[in-house]
């Protein structure tokens, strides 16, 4: 729940500094895909846009490592180690289907 709120946020963050063209075009190539120089001039985003954009995803980055490393730390309290290193394995093929 917290992660759907987070992205929320993130959204409604990037639709104000984007032009609903460009932010069609930020979804369709998520900056995991390509670097942010080449996601940038894709855009056509000014400096102003730019450092803004970086702002945000910088934000966001830090708040869901932040979640992860707590849900991590909540995990290993309740999981015995030999639980934690399936679930961690668990996690990751499911993340990579």
């Amino acid at each position: 729940m917290q992660q759907k709120s987070l992205n929320e946020d993130k959204q409604a963050r990037l639709q104000a500094v984007f032009t609903a063209d460009q932010m069609t075009k930020f979804v369709a190539a998520h900056p995991k895909r390509r670097q942010m120089a080449t996601l940038f001039q894709q855009l056509g985003v000014n400096d102003s846009q730019k450092t803004q954009v970086e702002t945000i995803l910088k934000d966001e980055y830090m708040k869901e490592k932040a979640l992860k490393e707590d849900r991590q730390a909540r995990l290993q309290a309740v999981l015995t180690p030999d639980q934690m290193v399936n679930f961690e394995a668990m996690e990751h093929r499911r993340q990579h289907k």
